[in-house]
């Protein structure tokens, strides 16, 4: 297991490099325009978030969750430790005329820039599984969080086929720097690192049978095996990502 520093560098550097590239599936494929849409839809619901509400969205990459929220009426503060990431972020923001977003950097483990009681909510997705220490992260959400706002966050379910049949292929061919930096979480670990940090009214909903990956040719039935298996109890709690929600 290498350290927590040497973690945070290779992170740094793969979105450094990718900035301006990672992540384009979800605005050029069927199956990651789904998937951003379907992550987005799931937050508001399961929060109630409502347009005009200040959200932080932490661990933003190169902020298509943020501005997807921020042209949705939210006001929003993105952040994340890649200070390329935050440039692009910018870019897109100001090309979108986008005014109720603004970005960045910092560390998730020390959002020192942020006073406390700041957001209506929190959203974090994909971006726990790389930082080193999760409870510190978290317990940050809760000091930044105003008294009842809530977050959302999500980590990837160890138990998922993904997980336990394909990853080593993905490490080695689509996500190299996933190897050493990647923690896949049980739903157990998933709620008590939120219920641990002092949030409450703990819901965990297990989702996603679809990779935002997926080709075209492969995305409709993907898109119907995701709508299938994410309604079905048991095999529903093997979805790809675990969300869980609390209430400050």
């Amino acid at each position: 297991m290498i350290d927590a520093q040497t973690r945070k560098k290779i992170i740094v550097e793969y979105y450094d490099n990718y900035a301006q590239k990672y992540g384009e599936e979800y605005k050029t494929t069927i199956a990651g325009r789904y998937f951003l849409k379907k992550k987005i839809t799931l937050a508001i619901k399961m929060c109630g978030f409502k347009p005009g509400d200040y959200i932080l969205d932490a661990g933003c990459a190169n902020g298509f969750f943020s501005l997807a929220l921020a042209q949705k009426g939210f006001k929003v503060l993105g952040v994340d430790i890649s200070k390329e990431n935050i440039e692009e972020c910018k870019r897109r923001a100001k090309s979108m005329g986008l005014k109720n977003a603004e970005f960045m950097v910092a560390d998730l483990e020390n959002l020192e820039k942020i006073k406390n009681n700041q957001f209506d909510g929190i959203i974090s997705f994909a971006a726990l599984r790389y930082v080193p220490d999760i409870k510190k992260a978290v317990k940050e959400f809760y000091r930044v969080t105003k008294p009842g706002g809530r977050i959302i966050v999500d980590f990837p379910n160890k138990y998922s086929p993904w997980f336990l049949i394909f990853q080593r292929f993905a490490w080695k061919y689509i996500l190299p720097q996933d190897e050493e930096c990647d923690v896949h979480s049980t739903i157990r670990e998933s709620k008590r690192f939120v219920e641990s940090a002092g949030f409450k009214q703990i819901r965990v909903k297990v989702d996603f049978w679809i990779a935002r990956t997926t080709s075209d040719t492969l995305a409709y039935p993907f898109i119907a095996l995701d709508k299938i298996m994410s309604s079905l109890p048991l095999v529903n709690k093997l979805g790809g990502a675990i969300l869980v929600k609390g209430v400050k």
